[in-house]
This record gives C-alpha cells, structure tokens and sequence, in this order.
C-alpha cells in the first residue's frame, strides 16, 4: 500500500509497481494490488498491466456477513470502464 501512495510521485515506486507486474504476468500468476484509493492511481496501475485491484476506491472493508450481499448486488451492474477492476 505504500507504493500505492508513492507510485503518483515517485519514479522508483512506479518501477517497482511494474516490475511485480510484469514479474507476475511472466509466471502466469494474477497479480492483486491493493490498497487503491483514487481513480489515479487505478489508471497508473492500468497502463503497468495490471487487472486486478481492491481498495476503498472500490469499498471500504466489510464484515464477513456482508460481503456476499455486496458482491451479489453489484453482479450485474455495468461499471465505468476506469472502475471495472475489483
């Protein structure tokens, strides 16, 4: 998460941020980066490769008994495509 914060100003957490992507990606494993908050750095992470996401800028953490309901809710919903990783 703290690369997340830094990867808007800093170069060197923007090339660590594409590193582990594109490292993932070469083995064939999916990639989560968490800890997004703002649709900046959604776009960031978008344009490094990555198509897996979570964070506030998706939800807030939720308790267990809520999670299925939040999923189930938002299964059909057409999401921006700038906010369609989750």
């Amino acid at each position: 998460r703290s690369f997340g914060r830094e990867m808007e100003s800093s170069p060197l957490a923007r090339d660590v941020i594409k590193t582990m992507i594109s490292m993932a990606r070469n083995l064939n494993f999916d990639c989560v980066i968490e800890g997004v908050e703002s649709a900046e750095q959604l776009a960031l992470l978008r344009s490094f490769g990555c198509n897996l996401a979570q964070g506030y800028l998706f939800s807030q953490p939720l308790p267990e008994d809520e999670v299925l309901p939040f999923i189930a809710a938002r299964r059909d919903r057409s999401l921006p495509a700038e906010r369609k990783i989750a």
